[in-house]
């Protein structure tokens, strides 16, 4: 008796477990833009904006980005227009916290070099010193 109620209640305490644990995903999308460090935004084919902390993932190159289109460490070719692989975890408040992101495509006229993660290509604003920011008018259609 006791070893059955040991085996209900263990059953019980993993389903409620997983379902407070939140969702786990992996999405493919193109990174629009960095608002700092930690966060960019990642829009898929179907138009989903996913706003998603990355300060914890591990950023690599998916096997087939040419290695003279690869920049070192990878998280520097974090920029809008890149094509990028998610896996991750969204939490409470429905953020997503990134475990992996992989690079799957560097567009033809992505800069190389030692740019800082987020910034635009080279000759897209004046002020290259400028942070850049994310306003709503910014990647709504």
């Amino acid at each position: 008796m006791l070893r059955g109620c040991v085996q209900i209640v263990s059953v019980v305490l993993l389903f409620v477990s997983s379902v407070f644990a939140g969702s786990s995903g992996t999405f493919l999308g193109t990174m629009i833009i960095a608002t700092d460090d930690q966060w960019i935004y990642v829009q898929s084919k179907n138009g989903v904006l996913r706003h998603v902390d990355i300060s914890s993932a591990q950023v690599t190159y998916e096997a087939g980005v040419p290695r003279e289109r690869r920049q070192n460490p990878a998280v520097r070719a974090l920029r809008p227009g890149v094509k990028i692989r998610v896996t991750a975890q969204q939490d409470a408040n429905g953020e997503w916290r990134a475990s992996q992101v992989e690079i799957t495509g560097v567009s033809a006229d992505a800069p190389t070099g030692n740019s800082a993660p987020g910034s635009p290509p080279d000759g897209q604003h004046d002020n290259k010193d400028a942070p850049m920011t994310l306003s709503a008018g910014s990647w709504a259609a």
